[in-house]
């Protein structure tokens, strides 16, 4: 009814001819985004995710974007790397060597699919290991292992396989994550890790028995003024001051907020798009979503 009106005040052949194509374009815009593109186009490379069992989203990009990486920084590893979003993301802000680990076999196949069209091909390794089971060559030790972990607990489970694998928790737990993670660690390195935040106190006392202490903390709501919804977290050898900050994906349902600039993590990553065009954030509710734009290709 509401785009009847709008297309009755339309006072020329020409503006109607125009409210209908911007309609048609941002309806196959968003059909594309949500239900037929197989793959997201970032400006340096492509991450296709038809074969994942995860699909590209809100957490990858915001960790891929918000770990630390240094100048020094020789290897890196990704665990749970799914499409391969995070490595690549890596890749494009280091020269550092990246090996990327998955226990789904296609999602792997994928991964590395992904990583020899891009730019960095020479630079990113796939291997289809648990991290318990992995073992790097030449006894390599990592300045910095980044993983989206499956989180879901004690919930139930999907009816497909390896995407029940890739979102519970049982298939990889936080305290093996961190014993496996610290086994990898150079002297210096660090982890870094996005979870729910509910799951912080818990994440920091397995850490804590392990001998590893928070260095970064920020805490992501959806909206400004709600609690937080994730946690992204550096985690060291040394114990240091903790640096922690905030993060708001939008002010209200139709305002960014200041406290996040997409230019300030993300532009290197995304193409311009439309601001309706919104990154699912990974929830049961389809209403939050985040500022993480894509462009994909039509």
């Amino acid at each position: 009814m509401l785009l009847r009106k709008v297309y009755f005040f339309c006072n020329n052949a020409v503006s109607k001819i125009r409210f209908l194509f911007e309609y048609a374009y941002i309806r196959s815009f968003k059909y594309n985004i949500y239900m037929a593109n197989p793959f997201f186009r970032f400006k340096q490379f492509t991450v296709w995710h038809d074969q994942c069992a995860m699909k590209v989203g809100t957490d990858g990009a915001l960790l891929g974007a918000w770990v630390r990486l240094k100048a020094t920084d020789r290897f890196l590893l990704d665990v749970g790397t799914g499409s391969g979003l995070i490595a690549l993301m890596m890749a494009q802000r280091s020269q550092a060597l990246i090996d990327a680990i998955d226990i789904d076999q296609p999602a792997c196949q994928q991964a590395a699919e992904n990583a020899r069209r891009s730019p960095f091909a020479g630079r990113i390794a796939v291997h289809h290991k648990a991290l318990t089971d992995y073992e790097p060559q030449e006894d390599r030790r990592y300045d910095l292992i980044a993983s989206n972990p499956p989180y879901f607990i004690q919930s139930l489970k999907c009816p497909d396989a390896a995407r029940s694998h890739a979102r519970h928790a049982d298939s990889l737990t936080l305290p093996s994550l961190l014993a496996d993670s610290s086994r990898l660690l150079a002297p210096e390195g660090r982890i870094a890790l996005v979870i729910p935040f509910d799951q912080r106190e818990a994440l920091l006392e397995e850490a804590k028995a392990q001998g590893l202490y928070a260095q970064r903390e920020t805490h992501v709501s959806s909206r400004l003024n709600l609690p937080p919804k994730r946690l992204l977290i550096e985690l060291g050898q040394q114990p240091v001051e903790t640096l922690i900050d905030s993060l708001a994906i939008e002010a209200d349902e139709s305002r960014r907020t200041p406290m996040w600039r997409m230019d300030r993590w993300t532009s290197r990553f995304l193409l311009p798009s439309p601001p309706w065009i919104l990154l699912p954030w990974p929830s049961s509710s389809s209403r939050v979503r985040s500022t993480a734009t894509v462009r994909s290709k039509r």
